[in-house]
């Protein structure tokens, strides 16, 4: 993790309910249950990943050197964070939802 998390919006599942037909209530639940579990296990897990005690396996590792060469190599080593392409496609589709929403009213 880039030791932020991602900002998630929240899902009003009343009103997403309410639009759900009675013959596709049990797959609503499912996706509800499944979106629930989902959501605490990424709250369970810390902000930031535990830190690596290279001194203590400095002291059990036999073979000299391999682990100061597995502290450099996870040093060195990047995860590219995906780039967030779609966040603006999707706000503007809002904006103009939110808008036409004044004709159906």
């Amino acid at each position: 993790m880039a030791g932020r998390r991602a900002a998630v919006k929240a899902i009003d599942w009343v009103a997403f309910a309410e639009r759900v037909p009675p013959n596709q209530r049990a797959m609503f639940n499912s996706l509800k249950t499944r979106s629930d579990s989902i959501a605490a296990k990424l709250r369970s897990l810390p902000e930031k990943p535990a830190t690596i005690d290279w001194s203590h396996y400095r002291s059990v590792v036999a073979k000299a050197g391999m682990v100061d060469e597995f502290e450099k190599k996870f040093a060195a080593l990047t995860v590219p964070e995906p780039v967030d392409t779609q966040t603006a496609n999707i706000d503007a589709q809002e904006q103009e939802a939110v808008s036409l929403s004044s004709y159906f009213s």
